[in-house]
């Protein structure tokens, strides 16, 4: 049998003949092709879309990966295959995302974290424009909480508020000892009728504000804004301590990416990523993964998928997995976050 009626059946899936060129099917097939190499005649094979190929498809992709022509003609094969997500722009080949939440796909899901959630269900979260509260339940003492770690600005404005509340209801002084000495200094012991000096004297000190709060002279819902201003400060302060982890681990796998106006919707941005240097990687490395197998790089409807896909099947590649999750936030970013959206709650 001459090589070009060897090509031909090869092509057409029949190769019984590649038994004359070895005993294990790689084997033979590398040989083959070695011979097919000498002859000058690689362009004969039909590796693109050759169902025919079967489990012979993927070595016949890796010897060809090896050879620089065929290796161009793969990749850019590979970035139409891939068009979904995947663009070429000059010579940069760009991952694109038009819902960030979609980048929670490469992080793992058989990992339990805190909460009985998985790095990727966190991912999700934090990358969704979903409301997402972890904590329901964040003020175990209102003024450790919340009044005490308030700017002296902020508290200068929730005293005035207080002021306006309750500046001509009598706070009966029997109650905290603070309050007692400033109706002394009024001159009725009795009570106090609260004065801007003395509702700063008060929210400086714990007991003394507390009775304020505990005794219902604080009208409104100003208690219920003070405990939503801290759930807001702490949550967020977490959140965003978890989205600083996802956001490192995937810049570890793909470098930094960038927001961009999309070409054809105007009106929409959407996130990529240059992987010009990763994408060839990533297409010889499934390649080598995939050896033996039917499923090769033209079964794969993205880039993403096929990614996930080495997750499973490559040693070098590894789903994202989030470091140890912290029980609660940084105690100075909450305390940021108390005073940044404080005119957010309370008015």
């Amino acid at each position: 049998m001459n090589l070009d009626k060897m090509i031909q059946n090869f092509n057409n899936g029949d190769d019984e003949f590649l038994l004359f060129f070895g005993t294990t099917h790689e084997e033979t097939i590398y040989r083959f092709l070695s011979l097919v190499k000498h002859k000058s005649k690689l362009d004969q094979i039909l590796w693109k879309d050759n169902d025919n190929l079967e489990y012979g498809v993927n070595n016949v992709l890796h010897f060809l990966f090896k050879e620089p022509e065929y290796r161009e003609k793969i990749i850019d094969n590979a970035i139409d295959y891939y068009s979904r997500d995947v663009t070429k722009v000059g010579d940069r080949i760009y991952l694109n995302f038009n819902d960030i939440r979609d980048l929670s796909d490469f992080f793992c899901n058989e990992e339990f974290r805190r909460g009985e959630m998985t790095s990727g269900e966190i991912a999700n979260s934090v990358l969704s424009d979903d409301f997402w509260e972890p904590y329901d339940d964040t003020v175990n003492d209102l003024y450790d909480d919340v009044i005490e770690e308030l700017s002296p600005e902020n508290l200068d404005k929730l005293g005035n508020i207080l002021l306006r509340q309750i500046g001509n209801t009598k706070i009966e002084s029997d109650d905290d000892d603070l309050i007692s000495t400033i109706a002394d200094e009024q001159g009725h012991p009795e009570y106090v009728i609260l004065e801007k000096d003395d509702i700063t004297r008060i929210l400086k000190d714990k007991s003394a504000t507390k009775t304020l709060f505990r005794n219902g002279y604080v009208e409104g819902d100003l208690e219920t804004d003070l405990y939503n201003l801290h759930g807001n400060a702490y949550n967020g302060a977490y959140i965003n301590e978890l989205y600083k982890m996802v956001w490192n681990a995937l810049g570890d796998l793909f470098g930094e990416g960038e927001y961009v106006k999309d070409e054809i919707l105007r009106n929409i941005n959407k996130y990529r990523f240059d992987i010009t240097e990763l994408f060839p990687l990533v297409i010889g490395d499934f390649i080598d993964a995939k050896k033996g197998y039917t499923d090769n790089i033209q079964n794969y409807w993205s880039f993403n998928s096929l990614v996930n896909e080495l997750f499973n099947y490559s040693s070098k590649y590894e789903c994202l997995k989030l470091g140890r999750i912290p029980d609660y936030p940084d105690h100075i970013d909450v305390r940021n976050n108390l005073n940044s959206s404080f005119d957010d709650y309370i008015y």
